[in-house]
Order: structure tokens, then sequence, then C-alpha cells
């Protein structure tokens, strides 16, 4: 074998394990990275909630503004998840994360209004930060 063949062999050879490489970083998110990167952004998400649904009856604007920065920093640590079935269920818990929200403030313009709809979205709002966290130990 000629220098020049080597050569062209050895550049040949590092082309293609720089291609195997980099299609290790480009494939799919697996579950488990998914559930490691939004496990944190649950877990802050679900302890700013319970620390906002906690403060409301004393200082219902501070617990609808916590909400609303819970939702903006969940939104944030979405970005990070591309794995279908883990996306899909923390898109869905932002949702009704927002819906919650949306409740909230409802509640705080007229304290007097029927708060099913409240009740009603608080819970829907803990089954679904509940199917992630039964997605991620399963």
């Amino acid at each position: 074998m000629t220098v020049s063949t080597r050569h062209k062999l050895a550049i040949a050879t590092a082309a293609v394990l720089t291609v195997i490489a980099l299609s290790g970083c480009s494939g799919a998110q697996s579950k488990a990275d998914a559930c490691k990167s939004v496990r944190p952004t649950v877990n802050t998400a679900i302890g700013n909630i319970n620390t906002a649904v906690s403060g409301f009856s004393s200082d219902p604007a501070a617990a609808l503004t916590k909400l609303q920065s819970t939702d903006a920093s969940y939104k944030k640590g979405l970005t990070k998840i591309s794995n279908p079935e883990i996306k899909k269920k923390s898109s869905k818990a932002e949702k009704t994360l927002a819906s919650f929200i949306g409740d909230v403030k409802a509640f705080v313009a007229d304290p007097t209004s029927d708060s099913s709809a409240l009740q009603k979205s608080s819970t829907t709002l803990q089954t679904d930060f509940g199917a992630i966290q039964k997605s991620c130990t399963s």
C-alpha cells in the first residue's frame, strides 16, 4: 500500500468513525435520559405549586405570581426533552398547569365564584404530573 493510499484510508476511517460517534449524539433521546432531564423540572414545579397553593388563602396574588413563574420555568425545562412518550406527558402537564393558572386567576378576580373548576383542574394537574413520574419509574 502506498503512502497516498494509506493516507486516504486513514482519512476515510476517521470520517466513518466520526459519523458513527456523532450518530450516537443525534439519535433519539432514551426514556431514561428524558426522565433524568425532566425529573428536576417536575420536582421543582411540584414544590412551587404546593408552595403557591398553601399560600393561596393568605396571599392569592403572590400565589398566582408563583404559579406563573413556575409555568415559565417548567416550559423552559421541557425544551430538553425529545423522547416522544415523556415529551407528550410533560407537555400535557404544562397545558394543565396553564389551565390551572387560568382557573386560579378567575378565582382571584372573583373569590365568591364557584370553585369547582379550580378543584377539577387541581386534580387533573396532580394526575398529569403523577403520570410523568409513573412513566419515569416504570
